[in-house]
């Protein structure tokens, strides 16, 4: 069969690098042209992006492009995706398939995993030419009727992770406080308790060894899971705090967006409006304004001001895809005034004063004050 995966993230590649071996005409496809053969009839288009608010439009737009047989959805998705798509493109076959297995290994993971197959309505024999379809590449699959036990599956799977990680997080800190070691106090003795049930055959019992991250939980895939999990269900989001971390005395005004990856200090203040993206680390005593934008890839120091309605950035030439985003540092003491805009990739100084609307678009050395646009 012939295939197109778009997306070449570690999803996109994993499945790619699996595919390919067995099947010459798949290719890969990101936001980047690509040159295929004349005349390729496509068969089955994979889906391996981040889900989005324009998730379903890219999904139908490349349909429409390429015209397949299949779609086979293999990204972390809200429950009920599968239907609305297979509703909106209903002259095609819809399946969802999501990807198991570690970043960034996720070639070996798709190989060893099984691959379910999440399917609504399908003829038997469409079912067989999908399995068949995998099988053929080495990767065992299982066929679950109704997709949304597929899609609510790796959701359950993801915030259990994220919460067991969180959890781990907590246990190590309670050890610290008692001036003893997690690997030995937690880990050493739950790694003994396990053995001890597989002797006696009591496998429904063995619990998850878990080492405590060094921050907050990372992972993309995880924390956008539970994010989709909590928005679908209520009573959920207190549950998923857990694994957000912030320190004592913080405030966040609300409403206020913070992405569970987000790391915030001590004594410091949010204000209304702001959006704090995934993996920002905010040191003590900041101070942040009203409808400010801080994207991943930011890092704040202790003592830092930021006026209301700054924007930072992370892409220098939208939309490039995270693996061309940049970093941005702010040094301890800055001041940043109302409305700033901070390009990608600078670093701000100790003590820098910005003035109120100015455009950062390079370094600032220690102790400097900057104002214009471009400052």
């Amino acid at each position: 069969m012939n295939s197109i995966i778009i997306g070449s993230g570690e999803v996109g590649k994993g499945l790619y690098d699996v595919l390919k071996p067995f099947y010459p005409n798949t290719f890969i496809k990101d936001i980047e042209p690509i040159e295929l053969p004349k005349d390729l009839n496509v068969d089955i288009l994979h889906i391996c992006i981040r889900f989005s608010a324009i998730f379903m439009q890219i999904i139908e737009d490349y349909t429409i492009e390429y015209r397949p047989r299949f779609i086979i959805n293999h990204s972390t998705v809200p429950v009920g995706t599968t239907e609305i798509l297979r509703e909106r493109l209903d002259w095609v076959y819809v399946v969802h398939s999501p990807i198991q297995g570690k970043h960034p290994e996720l070639a070996e993971g798709i190989r060893k995993h099984i691959k379910y197959i999440g399917f609504d309505n399908l003829h038997p024999e469409v079912l067989d030419q999908i399995q068949e379809y995998f099988e053929h590449a080495g990767i065992r699959t299982k066929t679950i009727k109704d997709s949304r036990s597929t899609e609510l599956g790796k959701l359950l799977c993801l915030a259990r992770y994220g919460l067991n990680l969180a959890f781990a997080k907590e246990q190590e800190k309670i050890c610290q406080q008692f001036g003893l070691d997690y690997m030995q106090v937690v880990y050493d003795m739950e790694n003994s308790c396990n053995a001890g049930h597989k002797l006696l055959g009591q496998d429904q019992f063995i619990r998850s060894l878990l080492t405590p991250p060094k921050d907050a939980v990372g992972g993309h895939c995880v924390i956008q899971g539970m994010e989709m999990l909590s928005k679908q269900l209520d009573g959920l989001g207190k549950l998923l705090e857990t694994a957000t971390e912030i320190g004592k005395n913080t405030t966040v005004w609300q409403p206020a967006n913070v992405y569970s990856t987000a790391k915030i200090g001590r004594n410091c203040s949010i204000g209304v409006g702001t959006e704090i993206g995934h993996n920002v680390v905010i040191g003590d005593d900041v101070r942040i304004g009203a409808q400010c934008f801080i994207p991943e890839g930011v890092t704040i120091e202790d003592n830092v001001f930021i006026g209301p309605k700054v924007c930072f950035t992370n892409d220098r030439y939208p939309p490039s895809g995270c693996d061309h985003w940049q970093k941005t540092l702010v040094k301890r003491g800055a001041a940043i005034g109302a409305g700033v805009i901070i390009l990608p990739g600078v670093v701000i100084g100790k003590e820098t004063v910005i003035g109120a609307g100015s455009v950062v678009t390079k370094d600032v050395k220690d102790g400097e004050i900057w104002y214009g646009n471009p400052a």
